[in-house]
């Protein structure tokens, strides 16, 4: 019993626990903030693709600013990414 006492408080004891489902949880939040993470990025990329719908001055393809469209298509290429990202897992 003195034995195991002095082997606990040892600063060198420790215990490794393996838990399989820790890992599956681990992998899972991971996957899901990086689908969160970029649903902010397409969010914010079309908040501030509207936002540029108003300039006045600059090139335009389709009746739009060049900067808007390119945004618009950022931010639907990161969808189609996140969209294939969800289905793959």
């Amino acid at each position: 019993m003195k034995q195991l006492i002095r082997k606990v408080n040892h600063p060198d004891f420790a215990v490794k626990i393996s838990v399989h489902e820790v890992e599956d949880l681990k992998r899972s939040v991971e996957t899901g903030s990086n689908i969160v993470f970029l649903g902010l990025i397409i969010g914010a990329l079309i908040l501030a693709g509207s936002f540029t719908l108003f300039i006045d001055h600059g090139p335009y393809i389709a009746n739009m600013p060049i900067v808007s469209g390119l945004q618009f298509l950022l931010a639907t290429l990161f969808g189609f990414l996140a969209f294939y990202n969800y289905i793959k897992k």
